[in-house]
């Protein structure tokens, strides 16, 4: 009795996010093709490029990136790069060594085993993934600041350009990483976080094996994905991020958290 009005982007993925029929039909083929894609990497360029794609989705191999006002001058934009790459809160759960950081480290472990387990891959190969990621991750965050140091303005502050990142950073071009994650716009300069964990971001680009970034790299992508495919990843992912790091003891209705998913794209 009236006209028809088209739903809404948010309403459609909304609609599509409540069909669990169809969610749980599909288990993890919606990231298949991604992993095909990241095992068929063939080199150090190939790491990078795909690192920019996953930037772009949300999630932050490597490093943390975003756009925002320059700290200390709000009328201007610019790229500002943070450290990052770490799947834990911070720096400290990978370093202290109090019982209640080492059960966090083992409990990270089996999660990130169990992830892949659930993604179909064989008990000792998804364990080896897992010591791996644990192993790239503890040395990115050896090289992270502080909570303490990240409270400090003046530390966190350094204002480069792209060939002063290239200068930090050779084994990444960093105008081919920008421009992969479509930041086009013009702009002078750069805002740094961390210079040191850039270093170690290098380091970790020339020693670790392609294979270990792939490994990597498939890591971020199931860890992205985990808690909209299939409800065995997404009680894996809920048990680890929510339970076991926060305490949290119930998961929320699944309409309360698909409304907040699609609000939030």
């Amino acid at each position: 009795t009236g006209a028809y009005t088209m739903p809404s982007t948010a309403s459609r993925r909304y609609s599509r996010a409540m069909d669990t029929a169809k969610i749980e039909s599909l288990g993890t083929t919606p990231i298949k093709g991604e992993m095909e894609n990241i095992e068929k990497i063939a080199d150090t360029k190939g790491v990078l490029s795909y690192t920019a794609k996953l930037q772009m989705w949300g999630a932050n191999p490597m490093f943390g990136f975003y756009a925002g006002q320059d700290p200390k001058n709000s009328e201007v934009v610019v790229p500002q790069i943070y450290q990052g790459g770490l799947s834990l809160p911070d720096r400290d759960y990978y370093l202290k060594n109090d019982d209640h950081s080492k059960q966090i480290r083992e409990e990270f472990v089996k999660h990130v085993s169990k992830m892949f387990e659930l993604y179909g891959l064989d008990a000792a190969t998804s364990k080896k993934y897992a010591d791996v990621v644990m192993g790239i991750e503890t040395k990115l965050a050896s090289a992270s600041m502080t909570r303490t140091e990240l409270r400090d303005p003046f530390k966190t502050y350094n204002k480069v350009t792209v060939a002063d990142l290239d200068a930090i950073t050779p084994s990444i071009k960093w105008a081919d990483m920008m421009d992969q994650m479509a930041v086009h716009g013009k702009y002078d300069y750069l805002v740094l976080g961390q210079p040191d964990f850039l270093k170690e971001l290098e380091n970790q680009v020339k020693s670790n094996s392609l294979d270990n970034w792939k490994i990597y790299l498939k890591w971020n992508l199931l860890n992205l994905a985990g808690n909209v495919l299939n409800n065995d990843l997404v009680m894996e992912d809920f048990y680890f991020n929510n339970q076991v790091l926060n305490g949290q003891k119930e998961i929320q209705p699944r309409w309360k958290r698909m409304t907040s998913l699609s609000d939030g794209l």
